[in-house]
């Protein structure tokens, strides 16, 4: 990976939820560790682009220490323009080699090193993975994202065809389209009933829909080097790093991919967790993977088995919608969905009343014992709640977060509400807004993209503005024609009705931010 490629053609520097140093610490902490609360930790990001990641987790976590290094003087310019701008002290990113960087004397709690491990050489790989054992903490806990095989493997075949036919390329942008115009020309020319055919037409329509950003870095970079996980886990215990888990649940749950499946991995991995975790590789074709990597000394600590009530020492949140009105103590059955469309349907009385409790709260983590007893208050008179039921409703609670639908917390989100009389939205995607980015991180440290009206609503939510001052400036902003503002597919001009439309659209708005996580407290 050469300074100069990321310099001609810029990573978009977005928020990656999985990274964050909360799920981490969750990860570990269900794993029987004692990691340093998110709020109070150093933080170390390797290969930080713009900051995108780091910068709302500054601004979240004020608190708490982060530095990020990268090898673009284009990207960390970025990046340390947009910290001053934005007036931060505790996040500092620099424009400096991965093999450069050396031992610290204050150890960080958490490293994370997404996207960079496969686009080095392998000397650069063992310089990551050395830098994460010098400079974690006892308790720490590294990050390491990276390709794997075999589900590489077929993929390989697509960024071969696309590196030999751009190789006499410099410019960029021709070289994108080249390599987008041989994918297309061999998926049309490939007999789609074959194997090599429909993996070829499923590579060309994500390749088709794919950002020019990642698909130069993805496909076109000179290093991309896939390994195996035993591989990477053969690596990392070499420098002293063993192998706690993913960064989520789901990744590590065999017993998703069905009885029959892990029955077959329980015999043929003996319990040996790294053939466990490669036998999953092989039977999911995974092509990607999230580590994370503990101190070797640390290893003797970490116990396997997630209990039931393991989700009982966390705050939790459901980031679901009911999609039915039925009353919990009802015999009927109650349904969620969430935001990928997914749907979630619910009996048992007690699991209604406390998953209706969770996404009344949303986005706003609680701890279970609250939500419990909540749950039970609503179902007092109506219903008799035994130890039976509690059984019940943690074992649906395990059950969906193996399947990533609840989210567990360490500590409460400072976040605000749609009611609050001068609404203020989050800093890093006011600041991202102003500057008409479309991307914005929320306090969830999830990525979202935004539509023009709530793109302008949210630069105008500094928190000195009630709801007139809104609506006024947003009128303003119509009538000048820096906002089209519609009813059904006619824009609206006539200024009663446009201050009606807009008061909807605001108050829209303010609801949709306070559901994201982009209001502050």
């Amino acid at each position: 990976m050469s300074a100069n490629a990321y310099d001609t053609v810029p990573y978009a520097s977005h928020a990656f939820p999985q990274s964050q140093p909360e799920q981490l610490a969750v990860m570990a902490r269900l794993f029987g560790l004692t990691p340093t609360l998110p709020s109070k930790a150093r933080v170390l990001e390797l290969g930080c682009s713009a900051g995108g990641n780091l910068v709302p987790l500054a601004a979240r976590y004020p608190e708490a220490q982060f530095v990020g290094i990268d090898y673009s003087g284009v990207q960390t310019g970025h990046g340390q323009q947009r910290i001053r701008d934005m007036g931060l002290r505790n996040v500092e990113i620099r424009h400096e080699s991965i093999a450069d960087f050396g031992r610290t004397s204050d150890p960080f709690d958490y490293i994370v090193c997404h996207g960079v491990y496969s686009w080095v050489p392998p000397e650069m790989q063992t310089a990551i993975l050395k830098l994460c054992r010098d400079n974690l903490s006892a308790d720490g806990v590294g990050y390491v994202s990276y390709n794997t095989y075999p589900g590489w493997k077929m993929r390989e075949i697509v960024r071969d065809t696309m590196m030999f036919h751009t190789r006499g390329i410099a410019d960029p942008k021709e070289k994108l389209a080249q390599a987008r115009a041989i994918v297309k020309f061999t998926q049309e020319t490939s007999d789609p009933n074959t194997a090599f055919g429909k993996m070829l037409s499923d590579e060309a329509g994500l390749v088709g829909k794919a950002q020019d950003f990642y698909l130069f870095h993805e496909h076109l970079e000179a290093n991309n080097r896939p390994c195996y996980f035993r591989e990477f886990f053969e690596r990392a215990n070499a420098q002293g790093l063993g192998y706690l888990g993913e960064a989520q649940v789901a990744d590590m749950a065999p017993q998703r991919l069905g009885p029959k499946v892990f029955e077959a991995l329980q015999k043929l991995s003996n319990g040996n967790i790294i053939a466990t975790e490669q036998y999953m590789d092989f039977f999911r074709n995974r092509s990607f993977r999230q580590t994370l990597l503990i101190p070797n000394e640390r290893m003797s600590a970490v116990k396997r088995e997630i209990t039931s009530a393991a989700h009982h020492k966390f705050l939790l949140s459901f980031n679901l919608v009911p999609a039915t009105a039925v009353a919990a103590e009802s015999a009927e059955p109650l349904e969620f969905r969430d935001a990928a469309g997914r749907n979630v349907r619910v009996v048992a009385p007690l699991l209604k009343a406390f998953m209706t409790t969770l996404t009344r709260r949303f986005p706003q983590p609680m701890p279970y014992p609250d939500a419990l007893r909540e749950a039970r208050a609503a179902l007092e008179g109506k219903l008799v709640v035994g130890d039976s039921d509690v059984a019940t409703l943690d074992s649906a609670l395990m059950r969906f977060m193996v399947e990533g639908l609840l989210r567990l917390h360490l500590e409460p989100l400072p976040t605000g509400s749609a009611a609050d009389l001068q609404p203020k939205s989050f800093a890093p995607a006011r600041f991202a807004a102003q500057r008409k980015e479309d991307t914005v991180a929320t306090l969830r440290h999830d990525s979202v993209k935004l539509n023009p009206i709530d793109a302008k609503v949210l630069e105008l939510l500094d928190g000195s503005r009630d709801r007139d001052a809104l609506r006024a400036q947003l009128v303003s902003a119509a009538i000048r024609g820096e906002l089209t503002v519609k009813k059904g597919d006619q824009a609206v001009v006539d200024p009663t009705t446009l201050d009606s439309a807009v008061a909807q659209l605001l108050t829209d708005s303010l609801r949709r931010f306070e559901r994201l996580g982009l209001l502050a407290a």
